[in-house]
């Protein structure tokens, strides 16, 4: 079993993400930007099998 002193160390080796978990809880998340579909980009060629797999 883990000590106090050992449960304290933990806790302040994750500080970070604890405080990012509180923070989301208190305050909600924010929305992440949608990024568009692999077909509807423009700058990623297009191939056959692209195109089979869609039809």
């Amino acid at each position: 079993m883990m000590g106090k002193l050992a449960w304290l160390k933990v806790a302040g080796e994750n500080r970070r993400t604890i405080f990012k978990l509180i923070k989301e809880a208190v305050f909600g998340r924010k929305d992440r930007p949608t990024r568009g579909k692999v077909e509807d980009r423009e700058d990623v060629p297009r191939t056959e099998a692209q195109g089979e797999a869609s039809a």
